[in-house]
């Protein structure tokens, strides 16, 4: 799917994509994610294209709403913790972690661009 859907995103019809490489076992999943990054006005024209390549299953959420779900007591955060076992004081230290980059990336410069960061 990556090397059909490379020409739309090399040409930005299609702003960004990003694949798993293995399902995500923290969140329970048995496949692979992709996610399609776009601006609200372009996810009807991007879900045709994404449908002629055979996607039938889709989601939409705002950046807003994920980064909730990552923040300390979020669904995504608080279900990686879980998943991995952590101790609580390890727990504590990854959620102030969690904070920390989204304040700098996000809620310190609230009108920058969004760039995201090295994973």
């Amino acid at each position: 799917m990556a090397i059909k859907l490379d020409p739309y995103v090399e040409k930005q019809s299609i702003p960004c994509i990003k694949y798993d490489r293995t399902p995500q076992k923290w969140a329970d999943l048995e496949q692979c994610v992709m996610c399609v990054y776009c601006d609200d006005r372009q996810k009807d024209d991007i879900w045709k294209i994404l449908n002629q390549f055979g996607v039938k299953v889709k989601g939409w959420s705002y950046e807003r709403e994920v980064i909730e779900k990552w923040l300390p007591g979020g669904i995504h955060l608080e279900r990686w913790i879980e998943q991995h076992d952590l101790p609580e004081k390890e727990a504590e230290k990854i959620r102030a972690e969690s904070r920390q980059k989204y304040d700098e990336c996000f809620f310190d410069n609230p009108n920058n661009i969004c760039m995201g960061w090295n994973q």
